[in-house]
């Protein structure tokens, strides 16, 4: 599975195609955008072992791990 920006789509799609009315009909998916813990404000670098650690949780994780209370790092002084 692909997810897609059918609006996006839609909008660059010629509006005469048969296709729009197939576009408009595709199911969707209940999706949202994670946060990495590499682009999280709680995530810290990896220690001597190749560790990372989580501010927010107290705990080591995973750079390319997620959850539900990431905060997209917004500048460099976060």
């Amino acid at each position: 599975m692909r997810l897609i920006d059918a609006d996006a789509l839609i909008r660059s799609t010629d509006k005469e195609s048969v296709h729009m009315y197939q576009i408009a009909l595709a199911p969707t998916v209940d999706a949202v955008e994670v946060v990495r813990c590499k682009d999280c404000r709680f995530f810290e670098d990896e220690d001597y072992y190749g560790n990372c650690y989580c501010e927010e949780w107290g705990n080591i994780t995973n750079a390319n791990g997620y959850c539900h209370d990431a905060k997209r790092r917004t500048d460099e002084t976060d």
